[in-house]
């Protein structure tokens, strides 16, 4: 069975791995989020007024349509370096500290969790625009060849990044009780309230004790 010092340095090992996919994935979302605010404005914007005002219309419409991908890029990438700032920060602590699960361990759990479906959707929202990316952004002047390279890799690195987050997930939850048992992490706190508690306990078992009879 491996030892608590090696559950310890395997979570660290993926999470680092997973930093790593992480960071591209984030680079390559914001990149994109950007790239598609600035070419499908001026896209839509500029047909719609060289045309009648219905045209305008249309095309207002249809340039706030572009909000969902930009969202989703922003958004994906956004979350992502939140999470992994908290997530550092809970195991640093729990590392250094010793500390517990407790709240920061089971919120990092869950955020894991929703993060997974998170990013798949943002990825899937992404790559709904691929076709209208290479029929029309493409022909503009502010798109480029590695906007395009970009914009594939974001929604790609978006599945990618869903599944190492639901592994990372099922990494935490498996390993929840080895590493609260063998790696000490539970909070002090609860230490000291359950021996307070016990003592508590003691205390009153000894009050209501019959006294050893003495002699009469």
């Amino acid at each position: 069975m491996a030892t608590g010092e090696g559950k310890r340095i395997f979570l660290w090992t993926f999470w680092v791995a997973n930093l790593l996919v992480d960071a591209v994935y984030v680079v390559m979302s914001w990149s994109t989020a950007d790239n598609l605010s600035r070419a499908s404005g001026n896209l839509h914007i500029e047909n719609g007024w060289k045309q009648d005002v219905g045209q305008t219309a249309r095309a207002f419409i249809s340039n706030n349509i572009w909000r969902a991908p930009v969202a989703a890029a922003a958004l994906g990438g956004l979350m992502v370096v939140l999470f992994n700032l908290l997530s550092c920060g809970v195991l640093l602590r729990r590392s250094m500290a010793r500390g517990a699960a407790g709240f920061g361990y089971g919120f990092m759990l869950a955020w894991a969790f929703v993060l997974s479906f998170f990013t798949l959707l943002c990825g899937l929202v992404i790559e709904g625009f691929k076709d209208v990316v290479v029929k029309e952004l493409e022909k503009t002047e502010n798109w480029t060849t590695l906007a395009t390279g970009a914009f594939h890799a974001s929604y790609a690195f978006s599945y990618i990044v869903s599944a190492l987050f639901m592994v990372f997930f099922l990494v935490l939850l498996l390993l929840q009780n080895q590493i609260t048992k063998e790696l000490g992490i539970y909070e002090t706190m609860h230490q000291h309230k359950r021996a307070a508690e016990m003592g508590t306990i003691a205390g009153a078992g000894g009050a209501t004790a019959p006294l050893p009879a003495g002699p009469i």
